[in-house]
């Protein structure tokens, strides 16, 4: 008894989503109108002539073209240019010079001498007003 409950159940749920389906197309149907005048009934794609003159766009490509082969002429050129073989220079990046010579100071070096500079400075300060109290 029991499953044939169920098989009933089954049955009456896929009757109740087939008529929701069927309400949802009847609608759907309705909506449709063959209105001409509307945005949305009317014809898409609709093939046209073509309305520029195609003789200007070949005329176009052509000049395009010269343009590229004198571009590609005048880098030519240039790589020429760039190519000539020029005279041989003893290497000099390993003879050192004065001013190529030049020590990295770490900044906590230039830092204790700055300070201690400073402190030179007061003391022979104090000194001179000691030294001129004192007279």
């Amino acid at each position: 008894m029991e499953y044939l409950d169920v098989l009933i159940k089954f049955h009456y749920r896929r009757v109740e989503q087939n008529k929701i389906k069927l309400h949802r197309i009847t609608q759907l149907e309705q909506r449709k109108s063959n209105d001409e005048k509307l945005t949305k009934n009317k014809a898409h794609g609709t093939v046209h002539e073509p309305r520029v003159n195609v003789n200007r766009h070949e005329e176009r490509i052509e000049n395009v073209q010269k343009r590229m082969d004198e571009l590609k002429q005048m880098i030519l050129n240039v790589q020429k240019e760039q190519n000539k073989e020029s005279e041989s220079y003893p290497d000099v990046s390993f003879m050192p010079t004065d001013h190529t010579i030049r020590k990295r100071v770490p900044k906590h070096a230039i830092c204790t001498k700055k300070r201690n500079e400073w402190r030179k400075k007061l003391r022979h300060d104090i000194d001179q007003k000691t030294l001129e109290s004192q007279k």
